[in-house]
């Protein structure tokens, strides 16, 4: 196992929710009747609750609730009733009621547990003295914490269960949790992880069992019906399979089987190299792997996924013998346990969805529907509390240094600093290690990020220079003679890689509006030129950025965009040619939001994403 695999881990252990388990009843679910209209709520069975209400796409409902975010990217939490009424507060997270009970973190403040009435349960601040920096979606009454850099479980009533000692912990998942123990957090940052063992704990935390790196190179998001996929690799080859929560073999690991998908019903679905099919628990495939994807609609009804020539995508829903439920194929299909095994959502054309009932017939009357939605809200409800005076503190700022670099650091601290971060933690081969001055060839800068409770600001170094270089020693070669007389040329030798000593030349701190930061920009501007106008002389300023001539000689900006705050200080250009015109009047524009939709997470290895990122750069360094 590769450090890669756990951060692989702490992602899919923490997002993915077993299907089974989202059983909770969905009351209704938005929906639009016209492209760019506003949104809706209708019930699984096609009653529609009200129509042409909310510009934002709204969660689906349950316990007679439901959120939708305002113009200002905050959620509002509004009654399921023909006349929605606007309950609570303004909340920058927010996860959908369950039981009774949501998660949220009200603007600028802690994580809490709310009621239906949206008032506070139980306020989540801190768990054993220790801030409390995020809490997952609830999983059948317990939900996963972070507490420093570490993982623990609180119940529904917002009790530990679980101490926050875990680099990762899995959602609870048939009535077990899957962690890995902050133990072995150096041995997982090395190129051979064999001596980690994760460990299945019960609801109390004790240990059930472990799972060994050194036999297991890889395994799935948790038991389901108490078992759990799990691979290895033999000649080359990957090869899955099943094992129980004791560790005892139920399916042999096998190159029959590369892939689990899911369980129920003694049955799997599973993916040989070539495609999805449907085996059972003695091993035989009962639905043949020709799909293009294959999960459970139900306990014994499947959706087959099929790729046609041009690109499209063709759904249906079929039985464990193959046979084709209904005459109709779709755009889309999704699960019947959605709405408690009697109602699926499918799309019938590109800009129309239907519902149909359990025997895969369409629901009569419904009104138009060209687009739905699934979201429960944030998946990770992260504390919007910050002490954005102790956040600067953490950084170190001087005039001369930020964090632990100085002015006067070398490019070999600097590159060892870079390395301890782990944001060059893929920078390593068999011939040169981690931290090698030949992975700092060609470049004159370097950035990392720093994690201070959950916020992680950008520190960008640059340098005069190169930081390092390779080295040569020279060889005259003798090509031929004449008499007397030689030719030659001198040929140079490879020796290795060393530092340079390239001087720094700038800082750069950059502070994005994500997680805890969002709607936090002005402040955090506020803070940074406050701190720097007692480092030297203002030279220009307006409300969105500011320069400064440090007392040092070196020079510095201030300055807020849309969707950060930053400053750049050091041997940068004169104060007269900076322009921070472009900077007045910014207003902060929210973060780049994802709201949690588990179909949409199930379904995303079929259909092909993309993202773009807009380069970011300040043409203002000499």
């Amino acid at each position: 196992m590769k450090i890669k695999f756990l951060f692989y881990l702490i992602w899919t252990l923490l997002i993915v929710s077993c299907a089974k388990e989202r059983r909770a009843e969905v009351q209704y679910f938005p929906f639009q009747e016209s492209t760019n209209g506003l949104w809706g709520m209708i019930s699984p069975s096609g009653e529609k609750l009200f129509t042409e209400e909310f510009k934002e796409k709204p969660t689906i409902v349950r316990d007679g609730r439901f959120m939708v975010r305002n113009k200002d990217g905050l959620w509002e939490i509004y009654t399921a009733e023909a006349k929605p009424q606007k309950i609570g507060s303004e909340y920058a997270y927010a996860n959908m009621f369950q039981d009774g009970i949501a998660i949220v973190a009200e603007k600028g403040k802690p994580v809490s547990l709310i009621d239906t009435d949206a008032k506070v349960i139980k306020l989540l601040d801190k768990i054993d003295g220790k801030a409390v920096t995020s809490v997952n979606a609830f999983s059948q009454g317990y939900a996963v914490y972070k507490s420093d850099k570490y993982y623990g479980v609180i119940d529904n009533k917002g009790n530990k269960v679980i101490d926050a000692k875990y680099l990762v912990i899995n959602n609870y998942s048939d009535g077990k949790f899957i962690a890995l123990d902050r133990k072995y957090e150096e041995e997982a940052k090395k190129d051979s992880s064999t001596n980690i063992k994760f460990d299945v704990l019960d609801t109390s935390g004790k240990v059930i069992s472990s799972l060994s790196m050194a036999k297991y190179k890889d395994f799935g998001f948790g038991f389901r019906e108490g078992l759990l996929d799990v691979y290895t690799e033999a000649k080359d080859e990957k090869c899955g399979g099943l094992i129980n929560e004791n560790g005892d073999v139920v399916i042999k690991l096998t190159p029959k089987i590369k892939k689990v998908g899911d369980i129920r019903n003694k049955h799997f679905t599973y993916n040989n190299g070539d495609g999805w099919g449907l085996m059972n628990l003695d091993g035989e495939s009962v639905v043949r792997a020709k799909y293009d994807y294959l999960y459970f609609a139900s306990d014994d009804i499947l959706i087959a996924v099929t790729k046609k020539d041009g690109g499209s995508i063709s759904y249906k829903y079929i039985d464990f013998k193959d046979n084709q439920i209904g005459e109709d194929t779709y755009d889309e299909a999704f699960p019947f346990y959605m709405f408690n095994d009697e109602y699926a959502i499918v799309k019938v054309s590109a800009n129309l969805y239907s519902l149909i009932d359990f025997k895969c017939q369409q629901v009569k009357n419904l009104p138009d529907m060209v687009n739905v939605g699934f979201m429960e809200g944030d998946y990770t409800v992260e504390s919007d509390y910050v002490d954005i005076k102790k956040l600067v503190d953490a950084l170190l700022i001087t005039e001369e240094s930020v964090d632990s670099v100085s002015f006067k650091s070398s490019t070999s601290k600097v590159a060892k600093i870079y390395t301890a971060s782990g944001a060059g933690s893929w920078r390593k081969d068999k011939e040169h290690p981690l931290g090698d001055p030949y992975w700092f060839t060609y470049t004159s800068e370097l950035s990392y990020w720093r994690d201070i409770n959950g916020v992680m600001p950008d520190i960008e170094i640059n340098f005069t220079g190169d930081i390092a270089k390779r080295n040569y020693r020279t060889k005259r070669v003798i090509d031929y003679t004449y008499g007397d007389w030689y030719w030659y040329h001198n040929e140079r030798i490879p020796l290795g890689y060393s530092y340079t000593d390239a001087k720094v030349k700038s800082f750069k701190l950059k502070f994005e509006n994500r997680g805890k930061l969002r709607h936090k920009l002005r402040n955090v501007f506020s803070e940074l030129t406050s701190r720097f106008k007692n480092m030297g002389t203002v030279e220009k300023e307006n409300n969105g950025a500011m320069v400064v001539t440090l007392k040092n000689g070196k020079r510095a900006l201030i300055a807020m965009e849309k969707d950060n705050v930053f400053v750049l200080w050091g041997d940068i250009a004169q104060a007269k040619s900076i322009d921070i015109d472009k900077y007045k009047d910014i207003k902060e524009e929210a973060g780049h939001i994802k709201d949690y939709d588990y179909f949409e997470n199930k379904l995303e290895g079929i259909i092909e994403k993309s993202d773009s990122t807009e380069a970011d750069s300040v043409a203002v360094v000499d």
